[in-house]
């Protein structure tokens, strides 16, 4: 199997924590709770874990330095601490995640592979990043999406035809709830947006929204959209530096419920459909 020692820099670029926010309640409002994971659900999604990347080690056969596999399974529970969890059951949730999560597995098991006897003996990680699929309902950014209904997104990206392009300043908002919606309404980067049904991702009325917004200041310094070029001048970007953005949502429901709620930091990525 082939064996992956570091990951890209755009897989590293996104591991920046993950949280949500709450306000007070209101009538006929639900609003986010700031609950966190239970101890007991952390252990448990990292023990599946941890279980995952024994298989990933069982499956490959090279020569490895003497007790190898559990050297990098011991370093790996210290590490794979509750806000790594969380960062990583984000990444699983993306489209392509699952493989984009096994890279930045591979990134985070690499030097402890390397203090082990060496980083190149620890196997791409697939199965270990499998188990990030199973039901985590505590982690923080779970119980944004739980409480807001939205079982996909929202996917920030932006909008410029030619890929990784900035200059068409705009950026685009995806989202798929779990039951049928009569109004979603985004506030990304502080900038109100009414989103609009069927949107691009399952392009089911009600559910699938989406939005654009325009003039963000993708290339002006002091924009919260602002993307930093490091000094090169390039128009291009890949998605390193990375750049979070907070959604706050407010979803109205046929039964005149009403759910809020927002995620302080979520990944504008350099494409769109």
């Amino acid at each position: 199997m082939k064996r992956l020692a570091v990951a890209s820099l755009s897989v590293l670029a996104v591991l920046a924590p993950v949280g949500c926010g709450a306000g007070g309640p209101e009538q006929g409002t639900v609003r986010e709770s700031s609950a966190q994971a239970a101890p007991t659900d952390y252990a448990v999604m990292r023990d599946k874990v941890i279980l995952g990347l024994a298989k990933d080690f069982r499956a490959t056969t090279p020569a490895r330095p003497p007790r190898y596999g559990i050297c990098v399974r011991l370093g790996m529970r210290r590490v794979l601490t509750r806000a790594q969890l969380d960062r990583f059951v984000t990444i699983y949730r993306w489209p392509g995640g699952r493989q984009l999560a096994a890279r930045a597995l591979n990134a985070l098991a690499a030097p402890i592979g390397a203090d082990c006897g060496g980083a190149k003996y620890v196997p791409e990680l697939v199965t270990a990043a499998a188990a990030l699929g199973n039901d985590y309902p505590l982690s923080r950014f779970g119980i944004a999406a739980r409480r807001l209904g939205v079982v996909y997104g929202p996917y920030l990206g932006v909008t410029c035809r030619n890929g990784g392009s900035r200059r068409c300043d705009s950026i685009g908002v995806d989202l798929v709830l779990r039951r049928d919606a009569r109004a979603v309404t985004a506030w990304v980067g502080g900038r109100r947006l009414a989103l609009r049904t069927p949107g691009l991702h399952s392009g089911e009325a009600g559910r699938d929204w989406v939005g654009y917004l325009d003039r963000v200041g993708l290339e002006r310094a002091g924009s919260p959209f602002h993307v930093p070029s490091h000094g090169r001048g390039s128009a291009t970007w890949a998605g390193g530096p990375a750049v979070h953005l907070p959604v706050r949502l407010e979803v109205s429901y046929p039964d005149e419920t009403t759910v809020t709620g927002t995620l302080r930091r979520t990944f504008l990525r350099p494409g769109w459909g």
